[in-house]
């Protein structure tokens, strides 16, 4: 923490705090101050998932941590459509029938 922060910076926000919002930079691709954080944007989802950008300095633990999860779900959780499945089902068919394991039970 002392490498990326000062002394100052630490006691102010705490190792918690700063150490989320390491990992939220490098999950959100954001730029962090060293000597002034407090400014860096976190985009904190609420409990229906709306998002509020919020300040560093202005964030609790909690937020911070919601703010990762909503940054490392996969962009969408829809279904593939059933064209997309059948053409992944018959790519995983070829691949398995050709590989030398196949071949050996076969």
């Amino acid at each position: 923490m002392a490498s990326e922060f000062s002394e100052p910076v630490v006691r102010r926000f705490g190792v918690t705090c700063l150490n989320l919002l390491l990992v939220y930079k490098g999950a959100a691709d954001v730029e962090v101050v060293r000597d002034e954080p407090s400014p860096t944007v976190i985009e904190v989802p609420d409990d229906k998932g709306h998002v509020t950008a919020k300040p560093f300095a202005q964030c609790s633990v909690e937020e911070i941590r919601r703010a990762l999860r909503r940054r490392r779900m996969p962009a969408s959780s829809k279904p593939l459509p059933p064209e997309v499945e059948a053409r992944a089902d018959q790519y995983s068919e070829a691949v398995s029938l050709r590989s030398p394991r196949a071949k050996a039970r076969g």
